[in-house]
């Protein structure tokens, strides 16, 4: 790949941009990764999100909150998280993803399952769940470093567009910027040395730093995918501050290597068992 053709929908020309490398970033349906021959794979765990803004005189808190423990309309646990992501601008992001390890996945309305998290944090929020600010918008996401290959002769995959997203958690803003730095790292080495080669350290980087611990995370998406377990986990990990500090620790993959914690106790014995199961 030596660049790409890029047209202005407004006046409908077509300008022709050249490049040495191309880093392909254009998210988790990624026409362009598409179209050099990546792909998603099928055996693993991915995610469906759907998200919107309500206004809220909460909007500045300096935290996002997280939730475990979304349920549908009839008050059935499902295997996905709820987020709430405070914009500062008079809104929040209010938004669920969901597991496809459910085996009712493709059944769900994930509409109606937003409509219900709304309505769930409406009180702490003070929001008016009726009366989102747009139409909420949804969409596949591929999980755990699930798409592949990650380089080509000349071009890098990055962020949502190469799965680098926590099926954890769903977050993929971290992974796009470490991600980011990788390629540019190699891209570096590349243009300094002359040698398209250098791409290939690429995918050694994001095994080293990602390989155990998105495998980690695709059998707990697996795990999670019986409702019963989830509805359990949940239960007990709720009315224990202790535990759901460890949980979070590893969920959001804020492990310290250097400090043998609980957590970081709990995750090697995760990582031992992930051991046994070669294609996770």
């Amino acid at each position: 790949m030596r660049g790409a053709m890029v047209t202005n929908k407004e006046n409908n020309t077509t300008t022709a941009i050249h490049a040495d490398y191309v880093l392909i970033a254009d998210g988790a349906n990624s026409r362009f990764g598409r179209s050099m021959g990546t792909s998603r794979e099928k055996a693993w765990p991915y995610g469906t999100a759907i998200r919107t803004y309500w206004q809220s005189p909460r909007h500045q808190e300096p935290w996002i909150e997280s939730a475990l423990d979304v349920k549908d309309r009839n008050g059935n646990s499902m295997p996905g998280y709820g987020w709430i992501f405070p914009v500062g601008d008079g809104t929040i992001n209010i938004g669920v993803g969901l597991l496809s390890t459910f085996k009712n996945f493709k059944d769900v309305n994930t509409t109606h399952l937003l409509d219900s998290y709304a309505h769930m944090v409406a009180d702490k929020w003070e929001i008016d769940p009726t009366k989102p600010e747009c139409k909420a918008t949804s969409g596949k996401i591929p999980m755990g470093g699930s798409v592949g290959p990650k380089i080509g002769p000349t071009h890098i995959v990055i962020g949502d567009a190469a799965g680098s997203v926590n099926p954890f958690n769903g977050e993929g803003i971290d992974y796009a910027y470490e991600t980011a730095h990788m390629a540019a790292d190699v891209l570096h080495d590349a243009l300094v040395s002359g040698d398209a080669m250098a791409l290939k350290r690429y995918e050694q980087l994001i095994d080293d730093e990602y390989g155990q611990y998105f495998k980690v995370a695709r059998l707990f998406a697996r795990v999670i995918g019986q409702p019963v377990l989830m509805r359990e986990l949940s239960r007990v990990g709720i009315h224990s501050r202790t535990l759901m500090e460890w949980v979070l620790r590893i969920m959001a993959n804020l492990l310290r290597p250097d400090e043998i914690g609980p957590a970081e106790a709990a995750y090697k014995a995760a990582a031992k068992i992930v051991k046994l199961f070669p294609n996770a």
